[in-house]
């Protein structure tokens, strides 16, 4: 069984104030690859209950006139930046993307420090409840650290210095803006099409009760207009992924990184991606409203 610790164990060498990077990536594309993929996508989902972010995502049309194309995009976008690291060519394009998309919207430093929050805490909250193993303290700090160096590229101000001031930040964002909103919810049905289509047949009919029981926050669910959450369908997920960290406890620690960047990814890119075909096209994200307070272009 120590042979599925040796990440684990290489972590404890490492520096999180120095090593962010290298922790990081042993963490998300070695040890937990299905988990933080899961724990990534429900951070995002979360920007669905902010009526007001979720009013520019509807305005921008690539989650409700491209749900799979967009959701492929996000998540290749980060682990392009997670893989190869920050001083990359391939990386360096992304952060240019990601300022490109976002600078012509009205987005304000706060908004931009809910979402970075959200990335720092959520997959390790959702790690804490379904991951095989325990987290250590020098994977929370490396999550905080890693993101910052993310908004500091954005030009995002303030972020958190520590993973107790990120989620005190989301938990706060949270009590002042999450609620229902037409706008999240016609998100959420977007991208609930999404995650039906990779269910089994017999169980494609509860996709939207399943979400309820990944997420098995109510005010949470009901502001994304999801049902409440079933607690034996509930209790049922629980008992699936306890029995999923004792068999991953007997397996010996991966040595290669889930992701290659470039390969091939689903049905959006069976044959492969490019760099240039990640995100919408230039000149047509959307018909945005002048920024008021978008942070600046860092290259």
């Amino acid at each position: 069984m120590k042979r599925a610790y040796r990440n684990r164990d290489l972590i404890k060498t490492l520096d999180p104030a120095n090593d962010y990077l290298r922790i990081y990536q042993l963490t998300a594309l070695y040890d937990f690859p299905t988990d933080m993929r899961v724990g990534l996508n429900l951070a995002f989902y979360r920007i669905f209950a902010i009526p007001h972010m979720a009013e520019l995502l509807v305005q921008s049309g690539e989650i409700i006139n491209r749900p799979k194309k967009r959701a492929y995009d996000t998540g290749l976008i980060m682990y392009e930046i997670i893989a190869n690291g920050f001083d990359h060519t391939r990386s360096r394009e992304m952060i240019r993307l990601l300022n490109r998309i976002h600078k012509p919207w009205p987005i304000s430093n706060e908004d931009y420090l809910y979402v970075l929050a959200a990335l720092m805490v959520v997959p390790l909250q959702w790690l804490d409840r379904r991951g095989w193993r325990p987290l250590l303290a020098a994977e929370r700090d490396a999550s905080v650290n890693f993101y910052r160096h993310i908004g500091r590229l954005m030009g995002i101000r303030d972020a958190p210095t520590t993973y107790a001031d990120a989620e005190r930040l989301v938990q706060e964002f949270e009590g002042r803006h999450l609620r229902p909103s037409p706008a999240g919810r016609r998100l959420m049905e977007s991208t609930q099409q999404i995650i039906v289509r990779k269910l089994p047949g017999p169980t494609k009919r509860i996709g939207p009760a399943l979400t309820s029981a990944l997420f098995d926050q109510p005010h949470l669910t009901d502001a994304l207009g999801l049902p409440t959450p079933n607690w034996s369908l509930a209790r049922a997920v629980d008992g699936v992924f306890f029995a999923r960290k004792v068999v991953r406890r007997l397996r010996p620690a991966a040595t290669e990184s889930w992701f290659e960047p470039g390969r091939s990814a689903g049905s959006v890119y069976p044959q492969g991606y490019s760099l240039h075909q990640l995100g919408p096209p230039a000149g047509r994200a959307g018909d945005p409203r002048p920024a008021k307070e978008a942070p600046a272009t860092a290259e």
